[in-house]
């Protein structure tokens, strides 16, 4: 029994449009990642200033008042967020931000006195 020439032409379509489907869908499942792998995202400004004030140091071992309590006294004698903390001449040095208002706050490494410079 043979087939007319229409149905002949609709099967070889339908065979190739099934070809270009299982061409395509290949492409498409060798290009995905097996293991997708969430992007890299680098630590938010915050998240750095939360680790700066996390990290001991070496300088530290040698105050009475660590790094973290010279924050806090900061924190509790001025408003505003602490946005660094470094050790220089025996005083801990820190940088806040009070509503767009930048300023230091000086915390004594061996007494924990606080004190804002006049400016």
């Amino acid at each position: 029994m043979k087939s007319s020439p229409r149905t002949q032409l609709g099967n070889h379509m339908k065979n190739r449009m099934f070809f270009i489907r299982f061409i395509v869908s290949g492409f498409l499942l060798a290009a995905a990642p097996v293991h997708a792998q969430p992007a890299y995202a680098p630590p938010s400004r915050e998240e750095q200033i939360q680790n700066q004030l996390l990290e001991n140091g070496a300088e530290e071992s040698r105050t009475r008042v660590g790094r973290r309590e010279a924050s806090e006294l900061a924190r509790e004698a001025f408003e505003g967020r602490v946005l660094s903390v470094r050790l220089e001449d025996g005083y801990w040095r820190i940088r806040m931000d009070q509503a767009g208002n930048v300023f230091n706050v000086f915390v004594d490494a061996n007494s924990g006195r606080v004190s804002r410079p006049s400016e």
